[in-house]
This record gives C-alpha cells, sequence and structure tokens, in this order.
C-alpha cells in the first residue's frame, strides 16, 4: 500500500484489531505448520488411511501425521529439500517462496556442515558405533547417545525436534 508515518500505523493497528480473511488463513496455516499437524501430503493422507483402515496398525505406528511432519520439516533444511515437490514448487515460484526455500536450505545445510565438524572434535554425538558393545563401553565414558557436551557434561538433544532431527543426522553422518 505504500503508505508511511501515521498512516502507515493506522493501517498496521486497523489490520491488527481486523484482519482478512486471507491474513486468517495465512496464520492458521502456518499454526498448523509450526505445531507439526498441517494435514501433510499424499504420503501422510495414504500412511493415515492405512492405519484407520487396519486398526491394529494403530499399535505400532500410533502417530502418523506429526512424525511426518517432523522428518519433513528436518528435509526441507537440507539439499535433499530438492526432491521435493513443495520444494520444487516453491523455488519456480519466485520471489519470496523462493528466497525462502532456498534460505532453508542454505541454512539448514550450513547447520549441519558446522554440528559435523563439532562432531568430529566429540563436542556432539550421533548413534553412536554400531556394536552394541562399544556403545555400552562409550555410555559407561559418559558419551551419552544424540547429545552434546557441554563444560565437560552431556546434554541429551531428544527433547529438541524438529532441531535435533538436524543434528543427530549431522552427527551420524560424521561417526
Amino acid at each position: 500500500e505504500r503508505l508511511k508515518g501515521q498512516a502507515l500505523r493506522s493501517r498496521i493497528a486497523a489490520l491488527a484489531q481486523s484482519p482478512t480473511d486471507e491474513m486468517m488463513t495465512k496464520a492458521t496455516n502456518e499454526s498448523l505448520v509450526m505445531t507439526f499437524n498441517n494435514p501433510g501430503g499424499p504420503l501422510v493422507r495414504g500412511l493415515s488411511q492405512l492405519k484407520n483402515s487396519i486398526p491394529e496398525i494403530g499399535y505400532v505406528f500410533p502417530f502418523v501425521r506429526t512424525p511426518t511432519n517432523l522428518i519433513k520439516y528436518s528435509l526441507k533444511r537440507t539439499p535433499l529439500s530438492v526432491l521435493m515437490p513443495s520444494t520444487l514448487r516453491e523455488i519456480k515460484a519466485g520471489g519470496a517462496e523462493r528466497a525462502r526455500a532456498l534460505s532453508m536450505i542454505v541454512v539448514g545445510s550450513s547447520l549441519q556442515a558446522w554440528i559435523y565438524n563439532q562432531a568430529a572434535n566429540g563436542v556432539f554425538t550421533g548413534h553412536g558405533p554400531p556394536s552394541r558393545s562399544e556403545r555400552e563401553s562409550r555410555a559407561v565414558a559418559g558419551e551419552t547417545p544424540y547429545s552434546v557436551k557441554l563444560g565437560g557434561k552431556s546434554y541429551t538433544l531428544n527433547r529438541l525436534d524438529p532441531l535435533s532431527y538436524i543434528i543427530g543426522t549431522a552427527a551420524d553422518l560424521q561417526q
């Protein structure tokens, strides 16, 4: 609207008081994405339908939507994101959508590169060695899987989803 000064402040106040339908729709959609409750794509819908048609699957996979959305959120922040149709659509759209999609890839990949380097220096840990006995001996020595070591103490990263997926993947790749 190219407003400035008091006109801009008044317009912002008016929209805050009475947001447009488009603003409300975007806010609702974004809230679903940020809480990992968005409906998901064909894969999520298919898994949900399978779970609903065969109730016993619910015992093995009690949750479908949120875990799938967490993984998708993490993948969108890696170079593998360009294999996802949603990322390709965003890049092709141009403008702010393209910039956002590319920035997620660059920032996420940069973070993973840094974590990979820090994992090589023992700051971050991944799953650990394939051998159970080796993992157990590391646990006795104080190494916790999927953790960060700060001040000589390990802190688990398990509750930091979706960031823990990004960190854990980079640490696992280093091992």
